[in-house]
């Protein structure tokens, strides 16, 4: 897809100006049918956001980010990493404002409904995967700078599809995979 390409390689010319190292595998993948070009644009932008502002507080081998885009007729994979700083380690990284390191997932029911503990979004005061609190002047929460919402849109996009997230947080990495799926299941 041209627009995707085009807005993949803008963000990689962004990262390297940066000094951010981008290994990308996207170039024989096409976009099945059922999936929205503005909806997988939406995800990348984000995602790229996220990760070249972690990526680009770390030195070194830590300033890299990874992209893999992967389809079947029924299903389409976003996998993205990128370093980050050790002590930024338990920060909150899934858009539910729960900060816990380690693997964590949607355990393959759809995005959103429940916060990692059980709880209904909706019950702990968060609305469509962001933090329902006052948003600043650019529509980020006012106790990150203006940061989050991203995190928030992701996860909306993905439980339309009903999809999952899949976050693992370590040290000096952090990798999401989205799994959108096509057929509803």
């Amino acid at each position: 897809n041209e627009m995707v390409s085009l807005a993949i390689g803008n963000k990689i010319g962004r990262c390297e100006e940066q000094g951010i190292r981008v290994e990308a595998e996207t170039e024989q993948v096409r976009l099945p049918g059922w999936l929205k070009e503005i909806d997988l644009l939406t995800i990348l932008y984000n995602l790229f956001d996220n990760a070249a502002r972690a990526a680009g507080e770390c030195e070194g081998e830590g300033r890299y980010i990874r992209l893999k885009l992967a389809a079947e007729p029924d299903r389409f994979t976003v996998f993205m990493e990128n370093g980050r700083r050790g002590d930024r380690l338990g920060e909150a990284a899934d858009g539910y404002g729960e900060a816990a390191a380690g693997d964590r997932t949607t355990g393959g029911k759809p995005a959103g409904g429940k916060t990692d503990d059980g709880n209904s979004r909706e019950a702990k005061g968060y609305k469509n995967g962001s933090g329902d609190r006052r948003r600043g002047k650019d529509g980020g929460s006012r106790e990150t700078g203006g940061r989050g919402q991203g995190l928030g849109i992701i996860a909306e996009t993905v439980r339309r599809y009903h999809g999952e997230v899949r976050h693992l947080e370590e040290a000096r990495r952090y990798a999401v995979t989205l799994i959108l799926r096509g057929d509803g299941q």
